[in-house]
C-alpha cells in the first residue's frame, strides 16, 4: 500500500526525524553557546548571578 502511494519512506525506520537529528548532532558538535550554557549550568546559583551581571 505505501509503495503504491509512493510514501514508503513513512515506515522506513532509517528515515526518521530522530535519525536525522542524531546525525546532525554528530556532524555539528557543540556550539559556543551550548558550551557556555553547560558551563553556566555547572555553577551554583550565586555564581550564575555574578556571571550574568
Amino acid at each position: 500500500m505505501y509503495e503504491e502511494k509512493e510514501v514508503a519512506f513513512l515506515i522506513d525506520p532509517t528515515d526518521s526525524v530522530q535519525v536525522y537529528e542524531e546525525a546532525g548532532k554528530q556532524v555539528r558538535g557543540e556550539s559556543a553557546y551550548e558550551k557556555g550554557m553547560k558551563a553556566l549550568a555547572s555553577l551554583g546559583h550565586v555564581e550564575q548571578v555574578n556571571v550574568i551581571e
